[in-house]
């Protein structure tokens, strides 16, 4: 039944559909989004920050990009919460 076997996406990935059996398949999924949308920007913002700290910038301001970094993460996560408690509101 899910989405009434309509949509494009549903239709390519419905051989994979049929892997989540369990609830815990789920936390899985979930851990494996975790390492590729969240750690690629960690990985990208070392690569940026190393060759500063190479050349004898003050720590201070190595700290800005990771600071700048979580700053904007909390301003998106925030804004994703407030927009899925609006959208979720008025199903019940």
């Amino acid at each position: 039944m899910l989405l009434n076997k309509r949509g494009f996406l549903s239709r390519i990935f419905r051989p994979l559909f049929h892997l989540v059996s369990r609830n815990w398949h789920m936390y899985l999924i979930g851990f494996l989004f975790g390492l590729g949308f969240d750690t690629a920007p960690e990985v990208v913002l070392f690569g940026i920050s190393a060759p500063q700290a190479a050349d004898d910038m003050s720590l201070a301001t190595i700290l800005i990009f990771p600071a700048l970094f979580t700053a904007g993460m909390c301003l998106v996560d925030t804004a994703n919460g407030v927009l899925m408690l609006g959208a979720y509101a008025g199903r019940s």
